[in-house]
């Protein structure tokens, strides 16, 4: 169903619409489709006031740029397409790309008298955006080094050592979560990165506790936010274990008013507005963004518009995970600078980056860990899959053979008893595939698992994907019944509740159910897409490759999937395909690190 959308002058806006919001990232990206000649249509008839072949290849370019877009990709690298056949699809295009200079004549050309031009490129015209991307980049990079500017510390360097001592440690270049305390009382910005296990939430829980003491923030004014409803859950869950064993009383009654976590879009969906219709900021003195790696460019925009100048802004997340569904690569281009140059001085925005390496959840011997780490570095080094601990690679084997085992590991699920051993049980297996369709996709595999775990439960009052048992995904944010899309949810069993209802678990608790005439769009939970499992954790994962190698398959997506396993993991597939994917990097082209850190390449 297409809308009517009312064109202001000067501005192009980009629209993609599916239940992330912006593309599919298990669409073959193969050429130009409807959106892309659609929205080169709308360029060329705004701007395209050329010959025929300057708008011919003003209308390539436009859709290019939104063909990148839809892979995740803020800038198009023109000197890397020259010379490529251009992808089909695309109308009235050449058979293959020309060199960047002759993009940059004709957009100077139908430039005249037209700001702002909807293309622009970088100093040396090889590199070029969207101009409302680059102005988010600008934006955004700008926002963080001016919180990463030193403001001291709160009562002049005195008082504060006693309290970092004893809740720290004595300070050390190994102590990060001590350094990591330092960066938020002398900044408005940490950015905290690390792996999995390697202490995020810990130094999060400990940096929380401090906030009476050294910074005299109220817990009422602290957010916990994350992008996802899972991920928000999750860091409320891990916060909450921490602070059982937290052994002072006045800490604990003080992170318990701290509210519960919540998604980004909730978050900024409660700002208000003033007469004028301008955003107020936040009500808030302190806020962490935890699964930092999921925050795309636009809704991060769109946070640090409303976010208090004067508050503390925490970022927390692991940079080798999965990017974002929609553009940009937000926490990764951040780490840029530090990635290319690891000596840099501990002054503008690498003031505030504090990195965990140590990972506390893994030990020496995990073959998870040691799994996550191989594929971390590329793959570089030999390794065999057999002398994996807990890590099991079921090469050749048929389908049969995963369907009866991932069976037997639902066994917990379905013998449950009340809804919170269900999703305790639920917890504990994650059937991920990178591929959504076909015979090893998550569609397929969800249909013939319902066929397995639960046969003649049909309910014919509702959809096939609320039969009474069913674990189910929400698929769309509904603010009215605090629903995030990613949230998991459970039709019951009668013994277990309502069947009319489908139940989540938000804080450890149950919580009163939401009829099924009102869930939003949703489907089966029984398998997740790689994607759909960031945030997410499980015991025992079962990973489903594809029978040979394919493009989805990256070492961010390889590394993400073996991460959500806490205990064992399961391949069914061959290594050396697997090996391959981790050998393949799913790159993502911004340019919001050169802003960060060396600007004078752009400009």
């Amino acid at each position: 169903m297409s809308r009517e959308i009312p064109l202001l002058p000067g501005k192009v806006f980009l629209l993609l619409q599916n239940d992330s919001g912006y593309f599919d990232p298990d669409r073959d990206f193969a050429g130009f489709g409807i959106l892309e000649n659609a929205f080169s249509d709308l360029l060329v008839r705004l701007y395209g006031k050329g010959s025929h072949e300057d708008n011919t290849l003003f209308s390539l370019l436009a859709g290019t740029l939104l063909l990148e877009s839809r892979k995740g990709n803020v800038v198009c690298h023109l000197d890397e397409l020259a010379g490529q056949p251009v992808p089909p699809g695309a109308r009235e295009a050449p058979e293959s790309y020309p060199e960047p200079s002759l993009f940059v004549s004709v957009c100077s050309r139908l430039d005249a008298g037209r700001e702002p031009f909807p293309i622009v490129f970088d100093r040396d015209g090889k590199r070029c955006w969207l101009q409302r991307y680059r102005e988010v980049e600008e934006r955004i990079a700008g926002a963080l080094v001016d919180r990463s500017a030193f403001v001291g510390f709160p009562d002049g360097d005195v008082g504060h050592v006693a309290i970092l001592g004893e809740v720290f440690g004595d300070p050390s270049p190994e102590n990060i979560l001590r350094r990591s305390a330092e960066i938020v009382l002398g900044h408005k910005l940490l950015i905290l990165s690390g792996g999995p296990g390697t202490g995020k939430t810990t130094a999060l829980s400990r940096i929380l506790s401090t906030c009476p003491s050294l910074l005299s923030i109220k817990p009422e004014r602290i957010v916990l936010a994350a992008p996802t409803g899972k991920a928000s859950a999750r860091l409320g869950e891990s916060i909450a274990r921490l602070v059982e064993d937290l052994p002072d009383p006045e800490k604990r009654a003080y992170l318990a008013r701290i509210p519960p976590p919540m998604t980004l879009h909730r978050l900024i969906s409660r700002v208000k507005k003033d007469e004028d219709q301008n955003p107020l900021p936040l009500p808030l003195d302190l806020l962490v963004v935890d699964e930092m790696s999921m925050v795309d460019l636009s809704l991060f925009d769109r946070l640090l518009q409303v976010f208090p100048k004067e508050a503390i802004l925490i970022l927390s997340g692991d940079p080798d995970q999965l990017s974002s569904v929609a553009p940009g690569a937000v926490f990764g281009e951040i780490l840029k600078g530090l990635d290319e140059s690891p000596g840099r001085s501990g002054t503008g925005i690498s003031g505030s980056i504090a990195i965990l390496k140590k990972s506390h959840r893994f030990d020496g011997e995990s073959g998870v860990g040691r799994l996550a780490r191989w594929i971390r570095e590329g793959g570089k080094s030999s390794l065999d899959p057999a002398f994996l601990p807990g890590v099991s690679f079921r090469q050749g084997e048929n389908l049969s053979d995963f369907y009866r085992e991932v069976s037997q590991d639902f066994s917990p699920y379905l013998n449950a008893t009340d809804l919170s051993g269900a999703f305790l049980a639920l917890a504990g297996v994650g059937v991920l595939s990178p591929l959504r369709n076909g015979p090893r996709g998550v569609v397929e595999v969800s249909k013939n698992l319902e066929r397995i775990l639960f046969p003649g439960t049909f309910s014919h009052r509702f959809p096939e994907r609320l039969r009474r048992g069913h674990p189910v995904v929400v698929l769309k944010n509904s603010t009215e019944l605090d629903l995030s899309n990613g949230d998991v949810g459970i039709v019951p069993f009668s013994h277990w509740g309502d069947p009319g209802r489908v139940y989540f678990a938000r804080g450890g608790e149950v919580d009163q159910g939401v009829p099924l005439e009102l869930l939003p769009p949703s489907e089966s939970a029984l398998a997740l897409t790689v994607h759909k499992s960031q945030g997410s954790e499980f015991s025992r994962v079962h990973l489903l490759l594809p029978a040979g190698f394919h493009p989805f398959l990256t070492r961010e997506l390889l590394y993400t999937a073996v991460t959500r396993a806490r205990e064992s993991l399961v391949v069914w597939g061959d290594f050396p395909v697997f090996r391959e994917g981790v050998r393949n990097r799913s790159i993502r082209h911004s340019a919001l690190g050169d802003f960060l850190w060396s600007p004078s390449s752009i400009l």
